[in-house]
Order: structure tokens, then C-alpha cells, then sequence
């Protein structure tokens, strides 16, 4: 089921009762929108929003966590770059657009995520819907080595079958914790450690061993 962030503003609520889509409204702690079965995690921004995010860096931060937890995130702006300013002390002021394209494609090349850009919410939502319609379901836990000849095979089977883990992220956990008891013994500080393991991916860590 897709989840919408309870702290967004009530017109994003309405237009996906527009759209005739199940959907909870739940306080998040990372993405927008986003639908943890099929590991889609969608940041919603205004331009201006934007923009301040890169002004004060917060982006960086939330790309992060989204690439840590979901296998699928983007970024979708809503607004044009023409129409983008940043207040300070109460003037307007226009901030540099080639350092705006910069934090662009430095998103896109260096963490990978799709920055989609529409004219309004109400395309926002259609096109957060489209995507999560259109992402397949996450495996469910079936045997990633399908024919697994030693006892760490077994151990990278388990540990790649929890949900949004994957053999990458098994791999650098098993580096960490070699045994699946030293992970099961493992607190949410430590899991979250390892590159590739946030908040969300901790919990399910620890929820499925």
C-alpha cells in the first residue's frame, strides 16, 4: 500500500482521493510517498523547497537515507527552475541556477536517483502513482544462491533474503557480523554502520532473524 507522509500539506491528501487510490497517511522517516513492498521512496519538493535543500545541504542527507532503504528512490520537483528563488530576510533572492544543475546531476551520477520534474502537484501525484504502479513487487524470500555448497552460502542466503537486503548488502553484513547469531546479537547502531544499511533495513534486519 502506498504511505504519504502525515506532515504534508492536506491538498497532496486530496488529490490522491482524486485519484481513487488506497493510501495511509503515516508519519515517515524517509521519503514523501513511498511503498515499501516494491522498495519505491519518492521525495517530494517544491522548487523552492529544492532549492533551500541544496542551499542548506539537507539533500544530501535524504538522498542518502533514501538509497540506505529503498532499492528505488527519487526525487520529484514540483515547479519549474525559472520560477526559483530563495527568501532571505524578507527579499528575494535569486540563487545561482548553474549551482541548482550542479546539485542535479550530482544526484543523479553520484547516488543514482532519478530527478523527474513537473508543472504542479496534482502531475506529482499522478506520476508517484504511475511509478509505484508500474515497480515490481520485491522478491519475496526465496533462495538467492540457488544452489548454496557451503555454510556461508547458507548464511548469505538468509541474510540476502530479508526484505530490501539483497546479496550486495548481505555480503557487506556478513564482512561484519560473520555469523548469523553475531547479527541477530547485532544492535540497530552497529547493522546501521555498514554502507548501504539504514534505518529501515536495520529494523527489517532485526525483525526477520
Amino acid at each position: 500500500m502506498i504511505q504519504v507522509d502525515s506532515r504534508e500539506p492536506p491538498s497532496i491528501f486530496k488529490k490522491f482521493e482524486k485519484e481513487g487510490v488506497e493510501f495511509e497517511r503515516k508519519t515517515l522517516l524517509v521519503g514523501d510517498i513511498v511503498d515499501s513492498e516494491k522498495s519505491v521512496a519518492i521525495e517530494r519538493k517544491t522548487i523552492g523547497d529544492f532549492s533551500m535543500s541544496v542551499k542548506d545541504r539537507r539533500i544530501w542527507k535524504q538522498a542518502e537515507n533514501m538509497k540506505s532503504n529503498f532499492d528505488n528512490p527519487y526525487i520529484i520537483i514540483s515547479g519549474g527552475i525559472k520560477d526559483l528563488y530563495w527568501k532571505t530576510r524578507g527579499l528575494n533572492d535569486k540563487p545561482n541556477v548553474n549551482y541548482i544543475l550542479g546539485a542535479i546531476a550530482s544526484l543523479t551520477s553520484k547516488y543514482k536517483i532519478p530527478i523527474l520534474m513537473v508543472d504542479n502537484d496534482s502531475q506529482l501525484v499522478k506520476l508517484s502513482i504511475y511509478i509505484i504502479e508500474k515497480t515490481g513487487q520485491v522478491p519475496s524470500r526465496k533462495p538467492i544462491l540457488k544452489d548454496p555448497k557451503t555454510i556461508n552460502d547458507v548464511m548469505l542466503n538468509i541474510v540476502a533474503s530479508i526484505p530490501l537486503v539483497g546479496l550486495e548488502k548481505a555480503k557487506l553484513i556478513l564482512e561484519t557480523y560473520p555469523t548469523v547469531k553475531e547479527i541477530c546479537n547485532a544492535d540497530l547502531d552497529g547493522l546501521k554502520s555498514i554502507a548501504g544499511v539504514g534505518d529501515i533495513v536495520a529494523k527489517n534486519i532485526k525483525k526477520y532473524l
